[in-house]
């Protein structure tokens, strides 16, 4: 029989158990691409601990005494609730039972509670962790959501339907990228804009805060953005601070000498992946976008890097126009998932 323990220290039965229990599960039940870039079950203890603005829950699902799923949930000030930190031991005989019980538990525990929608899965917000990918391709990259596959199917039996769709693609033909983006590079230098690589050594002390303030300003009008407190968002950069290549990562600055703008990308697989581009909405208009990929592409020619990935893209944002500058090598697809409340669902 499938019983549920909340993380509450009031209703766990063992907290130190139910601790080690839900920090342990990624890695116990997950096997092949899904294990790509698992985090240490120490983050997970992490998460348990981070204070959120609105009011957390995290449950497991125990069949006897062991741990078959977990799941968390938080309240957002939009009214819509989220459900994350989603695991199933997809192997055990009850895994399609702990998943609609967690889920169902999950979206109950939100709509009591006034949300009027539950999306998942997503680890508190955006900035963290969230979609289900659900192609089938071999590939599997760190940067993007990995889960097994039965893991849609939990989901959509819970009566979760897709609500927005992602992909990235792998493209060939950096070189062209670059050249057809090299003239939004020349106007802005006219104009007077200069641009910096990032400060690799002092990024948490130096740069942390330059991309907290770009970041809380220019994403602020993406879907289900919620703006991040500095400490937090620094916790982002603390695991890549000491050991990532920054060389393809930059800001553009305007006449006035404030960065206005900043490009994250990557390079793995011997391809250039373009994780991340924003400019504050005052100078939006400008190229600043594509010169600062322009800048991203030219460092990785350099190295000899000739594909390049535009990565978790939302459907029919502007960004995909990168990906149109060269032959499709591959494409992998995500789903964010809605459950109304009017369609919950009890156990």
């Amino acid at each position: 029989m499938i019983t549920l323990t909340a993380k509450s220290q009031a209703n766990a039965t063992n907290s130190t158990a139910w601790h080690a229990h839900f920090c342990a599960l990624p890695e116990r039940v997950r096997t092949g691409n899904a294990r790509t870039g698992l985090i240490p079950g120490v983050l997970w203890g992490e998460f348990l601990k981070q204070a959120q603005p609105q009011h957390t829950e995290f449950w497991i699902a125990y069949e006897g005494s062991t741990p078959v799923g977990r799941i968390g949930a938080n309240l957002t000030p939009t009214g819509t609730g989220v459900v994350g930190f989603f695991e199933v031991d997809v192997a055990h005989p009850a895994a399609g039972m702990a998943a609609r019980v967690l889920l169902d538990t999950a979206a109950k525990w939100l709509i009591e509670r006034n949300m009027i929608a539950v999306v998942g899965p997503m680890n508190f917000n955006t900035w963290f962790a969230y979609r289900l990918r659900t192609d089938d391709d071999s590939r599997a990259f760190a940067w993007e959501p990995q889960n097994p596959p039965q893991y849609v199917e939990y989901f959509e039996k819970a009566g979760f339907r897709p609500l927005e769709t992602y992909h990235s693609i792998g493209t060939a033909g950096l070189k062209a990228f670059h050249d057809a983006s090299l003239p939004s590079l020349e106007r802005a230098k006219a104009a007077g804009y200069t641009f910096r690589g990032w400060d690799g050594a002092n990024i948490l002390e130096k740069e942390v805060p330059i991309l907290h303030r770009l970041s809380n300003e220019g994403f602020k009008g993406n879907f289900l953005f919620q703006p991040l407190p500095l400490e937090m968002f620094r916790q982002l950069y603390v695991p890549i601070a000491n050991k990532f290549d920054f060389s393809y990562c930059f800001f553009a600055v305007n006449p006035q000498g404030e960065e206005t703008g900043f490009t994250f990308a990557f390079a793995e697989s011997e391809a250039l992946v373009m994780k991340s581009v924003t400019v504050i909405e005052a100078e939006r208009g400008k190229g600043l976008s594509n010169a600062l990929m322009n800048l991203a592409s030219a460092e990785a020619l350099k190295r000899n890097i000739t594909n390049y990935v535009s990565a978790l893209m939302r459907e029919g944002n502007r960004s995909e126009s990168y990906s149109r500058k060269g032959e499709t090598l591959w494409t992998h697809r995500y789903v964010l998932y809605e459950r109304r409340s009017s369609s919950s669902h009890q156990s």
